[in-house]
């Protein structure tokens, strides 16, 4: 969380399933946020389930006012404890708020392809100074250069999953063997530092802290 708040990057956390990367990505949001009264901070994920786990995790921290569960509008359920933090019409159907109204969010949490409602809505790059990726490993890269449109030079992008286990689902084979199975997380770790989960936090009940890194 500390290295997080320095504008170095991008970060990368990768571990094996139950070392807390999620636990991890969560702890340091909330640690930025507490830490600077001007932090904005956009959280992606490949999908809705991953994208709510992180609004589960936060929401007794973070009130509707200060977080956003931004939906596409084609989506039909959410569970009922994220669902004050989404956006809802007259009509039940979900909907991206005004610039203005999307400006008072501390928090953003949406799916890397429809963070591009940021965009549409007006949203400028720089105006998020973190973006953090959970489950990266599982997106595509396209995907998440999505969000990363609205990054400038300043902005702190963590990416936070295991590309060991669980890669991009790429039905055409001609666009896996030209590299779109390989996500921007494994490519990133042949060029940037490496912090690696080495504690099971899932099986330990005597952790009660971050799991260790090295």
């Amino acid at each position: 969380a500390s290295k997080t708040r320095s504008g170095l990057g991008p970060f990368v956390v990768f571990g094996p399933p139950g070392t807390g990367k999620t636990t991890t990505v969560v702890e340091a949001m909330l640690k930025v946020l507490q830490s600077n009264h001007k932090a904005r901070i956009l959280a992606c994920t490949p999908s809705d389930y991953s994208a709510d786990i992180l609004v589960e995790r936060m929401k007794s921290t973070l009130s509707s006012k200060e977080m956003l569960r931004l939906n596409h509008p084609s989506r039909h359920t959410v569970v009922l404890s994220v669902k004050p933090y989404c956006s809802v019409d007259a009509l039940g159907f979900y909907v991206t708020p005004s610039l203005a109204k999307l400006k008072t969010f501390r928090v953003i949490v949406t799916t890397c392809i429809t963070s591009w409602r940021l965009l549409q809505a007006g949203v400028s790059r720089g105006e998020f100074s973190h973006i953090f990726f959970d489950e990266s490993s599982q997106a595509m890269e396209p995907e998440m250069a999505v969000p990363l449109c609205l990054a400038d030079k300043s902005t702190v992008v963590v990416l936070a999953g295991d590309h060991r286990q669980l890669g991009a689902l790429v039905h055409s084979p001609i666009a896996s063997r030209s590299g779109l199975r390989i996500s921007l997380q494994e490519r990133l770790l042949t060029t940037i530092k490496e912090y690696t989960m080495v504690v099971d936090a899932a099986n330990d009940n005597h952790i009660n802290g971050f799991p260790m890194c090295r």
